[in-house]
């Protein structure tokens, strides 16, 4: 019986093994592999440039003058372009930064920016610092031009005289959500 089990538990043995074999054997194929390399996103910027007269630059130097007096009224003319880099449009805010000088004459000296198919203002200098406001949006490789109209009231008065403020215009292009 002993070697009766034994042929048994040969022909088993043998049997697994046969079917671990033949089951190799038909698993193995023929295979290839492929590739999709050098996969690269870079992402555009948004780019708000100034025009300085001979180039687009990110600041210029344009509002200034001396010697203004009540009523007194002056246009200055710059232009905005959207360079950005991603075909992206850009909405334009406009607020003023550090605001310096003397309180009367911000409350009394007004701006007001003109361009095609829009305007904003006249406000005050001081409204101006407080609040930011939209000069409409560009779309990428645009410029438009731009007037900056500053009024002193004509009710300013001789308290005014020899007075200076001074402050910076910041404008923000901000990708257009459509």
């Amino acid at each position: 019986m002993k070697n009766k089990l034994k042929k048994i538990l040969l022909s088993l043995f043998t049997i697994i093994a046969l079917v671990i074999l033949v089951a190799g054997a038909t698993k193995a194929s023929w295979d290839d592999n492929t590739t999709i390399a050098d996969n690269s996103f870079t992402s555009g910027n948004a780019d708000l440039d100034l025009w300085d007269g001979d180039s687009w630059e990110d600041t210029i130097s344009t509002f200034s003058d001396l010697n203004i007096y009540p009523g007194w009224t002056k246009d200055f003319t710059f232009y905005i372009k959207n360079n950005s880099t991603a075909n992206i449009p850009l909405d334009i805010t406009v607020e003023l930064n550090s605001l310096d000088g003397d309180t009367d004459l911000r409350e009394n000296l007004n701006l007001e920016f003109i361009w095609d198919g829009g305007s904003v203002g006249p406000q005050s200098l001081s409204w101006w610092k407080a609040n930011n406001w939209s000069l409409g949006s560009l779309n990428k490789g645009i410029q438009r031009t731009y007037t900056a109209r500053f009024i002193l009231l004509d009710t300013a008065g001789v308290e005014l005289q020899a007075l200076s403020v001074n402050f910076t215009v910041f404008l923000n292009g901000t990708q257009a959500i459509e």
